[in-house]
């Protein structure tokens, strides 16, 4: 039996590998050559104090990793999460937790989708007010930037081009002091 789920242990991780392969391959094919794919374990490993990843039944666990890093690691602006109306783990568990996270990083935008149908006006009036929010965050985090890089925005423009990375699928690598693209291609250049 232990050979068992050693084999199968090993055929899952060959399996990942693979998959990493080919995204890794697509992405720089497409010109997002900075792109990576999340670490899971680590995501899964940051969530743990909030959310026992032993429980079983969903995904919960992520969402609230996935929340965290965003914000510690200036990820995202703004977490959405679609899922459906029969996701326990989701919508019952990790979105009650959701609030916990965001009292303790007031700078979270975390916005929950359900989807059942029900209710379209309030879903397209709760995702244009967070988007507002994150867009705003964007735009601020994008002036101190630029600011900061003593730069105007005439000039980051002519040096964007000047560079090469004026592209729209230009994908600037994560440094871990922005969330916006924006700001990520101002510091890149």
């Amino acid at each position: 039996m232990p050979g068992n789920v050693r084999t199968r242990l090993l055929v899952l991780a060959g399996a990942e590998a693979a998959l990493r392969g080919v995204f890794w391959s697509l992405s720089r094919l497409m010109g997002l050559s900075s792109y990576h794919l999340p670490d899971m374990d680590e995501v899964a490993t940051i969530s743990h104090q909030y959310y026992d990843n032993n429980l079983r039944g969903g995904e919960g666990h992520m969402e609230v990793g996935k929340l965290i890093q965003s914000v510690t690691k200036k990820k995202a602006h703004m977490v959405v999460s679609v899922k459906p109306f029969g996701c326990m783990p989701s919508s019952g568990v990790s979105d009650g937790i959701q609030s916990l996270i965001t009292a303790k990083y007031p700078e979270a935008i975390f916005c929950a989708i359900e989807t059942t149908g029900d209710g379209a006006v309030n879903v397209q009036s709760r995702i244009q007010m967070d988007l507002f929010k994150a867009r705003q965050r964007a735009e601020a985090e994008y002036r101190e930037t630029l600011v900061a890089a003593g730069l105007d925005q005439a000039a980051a423009e002519r040096e964007l081009a000047r560079t090469g990375k004026a592209r729209t699928l230009h994908y600037p690598e994560h440094n871990g002091l922005t969330a916006g693209t924006g700001a990520s291609q101002l510091l890149e250049i």
